[in-house]
């Protein structure tokens, strides 16, 4: 086993709820799909099961195949751990150019370019999109693959993220729930627009909370032309269910351990997972970690950030002593306005206000350096 790369499934298919048509003048036209679902893939037999089971014409797409399925609302299983990816993106010419999480560009390592409020981001055509990517299993086609649903709505950006982290933390408490992916329109003060929606059904919260769900079902394998039905048992539960006190320990430990790695930015994010060798620890681990590893996770977080503190803060006092500024008042006074004022103090400075202080000392030079 590889210990250093993260495992991820291959794309099968790919689910959109959008196409190309012609204008008036006969220019394709990207426009939203309110009354079907269109799958793609290099496979046509894998189209080709979508089709069987929900209808819908398996026809060229390309160098790949695609239907139209007449249906709003798919069922769907979420891959704990890798179910959801989001970013701020700009692509150029099927190249991307820059990649973000709205603070920090990760192509370059530079601060974001966008504007900071996000209603004038979405306004500007070289603005950064939201981007997410949604990998999902479909129980009912005869397809063991993993497929992909790309938005790039500022809706479905904000709301996705909450069902998904409610599917992995029922499944964490041996509760797998049915989810339902449906396509809702929306009518805007000048458009329609059509958005993503995840409906969690199967279980009450008080069940969830209680650890009373319905016990984890094997997936079904529908009955398709030329097979045959198998009828599976349930599954076995990995192991002995904890008590509710335990696991609403557990939970709440965990919990603390994700706000506690949130509260960093995504430099020192991207260190904690570029350094974690223990798969089993991670905090949203298909195998949830034990009671006594948690110590050794909150140790590992906490010094992973005070070593990428201290190497910004080393960075950027030797940025302000390259350019004279030396003493505790100065160099507080020049990290205030290098950073617009976010903060002063050179101990917790994130990867943007680092770049800032450096590229305030950098000007300041150059101009003492330019002739009166």
């Amino acid at each position: 086993m590889i210990l250093d790369t993260q495992r991820a499934w291959a794309e099968s298919f790919r689910l959109r709820l959008g196409h190309q048509q012609p204008d008036r003048n006969g220019q394709l036209r990207p426009a939203r799909l309110t009354d079907a679902m269109r799958i793609t893939s290099a496979g046509r037999e894998i189209v080709e099961a979508f089709a069987v089971q929900y209808g819908g014409e398996v026809v060229p797409w390309g160098d790949q195949w695609q239907a139209y399925l007449p249906i709003t609302e798919l069922p769907i299983m979420l891959l704990p751990g890798q179910a959801l990816s989001q970013w701020w993106e700009h692509w150029g010419s099927s190249v991307i150019s820059r990649r973000c999480d709205g603070v920090t560009e990760q192509v370059t390592g530079r601060p974001c370019v966008c504007p900071s409020d996000v209603a004038a981001r979405m306004a500007s055509k070289d603005a950064c999109r939201p981007t997410t990517r949604l990998h999902i299993v479909c129980p009912e086609v005869a397809v063991m693959g993993v497929g992909m649903m790309v938005s790039h709505g500022l809706i479905a950006a904000q709301t996705l993220p909450s069902a998904v982290e409610m599917a992995e933390v029922a499944l964490s408490r041996g509760i797998r729930l049915p989810a339902v992916l449906r396509v809702i329109e929306h009518v805007g003060a000048d458009r329609r627009y059509v958005v993503p929606r995840i409906d969690l059904v199967g279980t009450s919260l008080m069940s969830l909370m209680s650890l009373e769900g319905p016990p984890p079902q094997a997936l079904p394998v529908p009955t398709v032309a030329g097979s045959t039905e198998v009828e599976l048992g349930p599954v076995p539960p990995p192991g002995p269910a904890p008590s509710d006190d335990q696991s609403l320990a557990l939970y709440a430990a965990k919990r603390e351990l994700r706000t506690m790695i949130d509260s960093h930015d995504s430099g020192i994010r991207t260190a904690i997972g570029d350094g974690w060798r223990w798969g089993s620890l991670k905090p949203d681990s298909l195998n949830p970690p034990k009671p006594d590893e948690l110590g050794d996770i909150r140790d590992y977080v906490a010094e992973t950030a005070r070593a990428v503190y201290l190497r910004r803060q080393k960075h950027a006092n030797a940025a302000l002593g390259s350019a004279g500024i030396t003493s505790d008042d100065a160099r507080h006074e020049a990290i205030r306005e290098a950073t617009n004022g976010g903060t002063e103090s050179s101990a917790r400075l994130t990867q943007a206000q680092c770049n800032a202080v450096v590229t305030y000392t950098e000007e300041l030079t150059a101009s003492e350096r330019e002739p009166a």
